[in-house]
């Protein structure tokens, strides 16, 4: 699934690119939110945060100001 296709099934919230992106994207995640919240389980649920923002505002994704790799830090910031 190309990136275009990725975001177009976010933007229908497709469960598919849902766990997509989950797939591709949670490892980069977990070791971001990992380094900015000291404890572990406050992390987990950081972590889950930051892709229920993303799906839910997938909508106001601009291409030309974040790619989607950048999208989780752009929402959890």
């Amino acid at each position: 699934m190309t990136k275009t296709d990725l975001i177009a099934g976010l933007r229908k919230q497709s469960p598919k690119a849902q766990q997509e992106t989950i797939d591709r994207y949670s490892r980069e995640v977990f070791a971001q939110v990992v380094r900015l919240v000291a404890v572990t389980e406050n992390a987990e649920e950081v972590y889950q945060n930051v892709f229920m923002k993303v799906f839910s505002n997938i909508g106001q994704h601009d291409a030309g100001r974040a790619s989607l790799s950048e999208a989780p830090f752009i929402f959890f910031c």
